[in-house]
């Protein structure tokens, strides 16, 4: 029985995205670097997952009898200037750093990603317009932009992503503008849009699919920065607010106690410091294995 075309060509890309899939995770697998920055990671994440289950005291829990405790059996990190468990509040610190992490990139890829399509793809006073907007937010600092933006809507956790989220916007849509540039032209955009399909189509089937690579590899880069800018709001108290546990607000709350009671804010430092590397490892990794030059 004879193929029919089409089928064939289904069976064809099918066979040719799992050959790329492998590749990808041979090369991926190759970097002994990017493993240990995955692994360190999916850490992170069990241990955010599984808080309540690992930590020994709730994060709220004070012992006034044994303040400014040093690291012991009964307390692994020590306690703080309220008698709280310091291990405890960096294991459900690390719910809050993820997911400010998570949302913040979420909102500046989504809003990035869609501004950069729009001016590549329509070009002209929309490209124009577009881009006169980015270049001004760009024109601020992205930590001073947050502080601002985190500023005039208050402290808080929420405000805190948001902020931090419009802040990292300018970045994803220069990115993606310049990528859908280099696609925009190629011949299968062409046959695409002769054959009739319309714009939406085009850019969902054919341009988003090829430049998800550096949106990706930006992406796994833009949570360690959105990371250590929410610790950075929450250190001068614009993020989020005590009594909650976040990384950057016990090392604000424990600056003033550092010579006395050094681990108060040495334990929160270390876990920002392994999840901004293991982030930047990942995105290493990922560079390295989506690069067109090495498949």
């Amino acid at each position: 029985m004879e193929r029919v075309p089409y089928v064939e060509g289904l069976i064809e890309k099918t066979a040719d995205v799992q050959q790329q899939r492998e590749h990808f995770g041979r090369r991926f697998c190759k970097n002994p670097m990017a493993v240990v920055g995955t692994v360190i990671l999916l850490i992170f994440a069990l241990i955010a997952i599984f808080a309540p289950q690992i930590a020994p005291y709730s994060f709220e829990g004070q012992d006034l009898k044994n303040l400014y405790a040093p690291p012991s059996n009964a307390h692994l990190f020590g306690t703080d200037n309220f008698g709280r468990d310091v291990f405890s509040r960096v294991i459900y610190g690390s719910r809050v750093s993820l997911v400010i992490g998570l949302i913040s990139v979420g909102i500046g890829c989504s809003i990035g990603t869609f501004a950069g399509i729009m001016a590549a793809w329509w070009g002209g006073i929309v490209d124009h317009a577009v881009m006169c907007v980015i270049d001004i937010m760009q024109s601020v600092p992205g930590l001073l932009l947050a502080i601002a933006l985190s500023a005039a809507m208050g402290p808080g956790l929420v405000n805190a992503m948001i902020a931090v989220g419009i802040s990292s916007i300018p970045v994803y849509a220069r990115i993606v503008r310049g990528s859908v540039l280099d696609v925009k032209g190629l011949d299968f955009v062409d046959a695409a849009i002769v054959s009739g399909a319309g714009s939406a189509r085009v850019i969902m089937r054919h341009i988003l699919p090829n430049i998800l690579a550096p949106i990706v590899i930006q992406a796994s880069a833009g949570m360690a920065g959105a990371i250590l800018t929410a610790a950075s709001l929450s250190f001068i108290g614009l993020g989020v607010q005590p009594p909650a546990a976040e990384w950057g607000s016990m090392i604000s709350a424990g600056r003033a106690y550092i010579r006395n009671a050094w681990w108060i804010v040495t334990f929160p430092g270390i876990a920002i410091m392994a999840t901004v590397c293991a982030l930047n490892l990942l995105g290493d990794g990922l560079r390295d294995a989506l690069d067109p030059q090495e498949k």
